[in-house]
C-alpha cells in the first residue's frame, strides 16, 4: 500500500466508482446495440414508421451512452496522477477519435443496407450531434491532459 502525504488528494475511490459506471453504462449500450441489430433483421417490416420510430430511440439511446462512457473516461483520467505522456499523441488521439467515429457509422451502414434511407439520415444527424459534443467535452480536453507531463 502506498502512503500519501497529506497534500496529495487520494481519487482512487472516485476512480473506482467512475470504472464501475463506465462498465455498467458498457453493458447497457452493447444491449442497446444487439437489441437495434436483432429488431432490425427480424422485424418483417422495418420500413414501418412505428419500427423506425423504435430504432431511432435506440439508436438515441445507444448515441447518449456512449457519450456517457467517454465522459466516466475522461473524468476518471483526469484525476489520475501519474499519467504518461504520450510521445506520439497527435497519431494515438487521430486514431482514437477516428475509432470512435467508425463505430458510429456501422450502425447507419446497418441502415443503409435495408434501404433505410431516412432513418439512416436521421439517425446520422443525432450521431453528429454526439461526435461534436465528444470532440469539445472530451477528446480535445483529452487531448490536451495527454500532451502534459504528469503532475506528481
Amino acid at each position: 500500500m502506498i502512503a500519501l502525504s497529506k497534500d496529495v488528494k487520494d481519487y482512487s475511490d472516485y476512480i473506482q466508482h467512475m470504472s464501475t459506471l463506465s462498465g455498467s453504462l458498457s453493458l447497457l449500450s452493447g444491449f442497446t446495440f444487439t437489441t437495434t441489430t436483432i429488431l432490425l433483421t427480424l422485424l418483417p417490416e422495418p420500413s414501418l414508421f412505428l419500427a423506425q420510430a423504435a430504432l431511432f430511440l435506440l439508436i438515441f439511446l445507444f448515441s447518449s451512452l456512449g457519450f456517457l462512457i467517454k465522459w466516466t473516461v475522461k473524468a476518471s483520467l483526469s484525476h489520475c496522477r501519474n499519467l504518461p505522456k504520450i510521445e506520439s499523441a497527435n497519431v494515438f488521439n487521430l486514431l482514437f477519435f477516428l475509432s470512435d467515429i467508425l463505430f458510429d457509422v456501422v450502425i447507419l451502414i446497418m441502415f443503409l443496407l435495408f434501404n433505410l434511407f431516412s432513418l439512416t439520415v436521421a439517425s446520422a444527424v443525432v450521431q453528429a450531434f454526439f461526435v461534436i459534443l465528444s470532440y469539445f467535452f472530451i477528446w480535445k480536453p483529452v487531448f490536451e491532459l495527454r500532451k502534459k507531463p504528469s503532475s506528481q
